[in-house]
């Protein structure tokens, strides 16, 4: 699944494809993660998915929007 328009893959960190910004003079403007790197962090933190990611209303595909932003919930592993 490729990123929305809004934001611009690039090599920032070393993350490849699984990280994206909007605006590169502004990195936290706007920030997208593929679920793979979410996974990676979890693992490395101990931690896991404990259900599918919510997806927000920017989406446009949310059939329960909480907000404006995905919700991801994680567990102890």
């Amino acid at each position: 699944m490729d990123f929305c328009q809004c934001v611009t893959p690039n090599t920032y960190e070393n993350w490849g494809d699984k990280f994206a910004i909007s605006n590169p003079e502004n990195p936290e403007e706007m920030t997208a993660y593929r679920i793979s790197l979410v996974e990676e962090f979890a693992d490395k933190a101990d931690l896991k998915l404990a259900e599918s990611p919510v997806s927000g209303i920017w989406s446009g595909n949310a059939s329960h929007p909480i907000g404006a932003q995905d919700l991801i919930i994680l567990e102890k592993a």
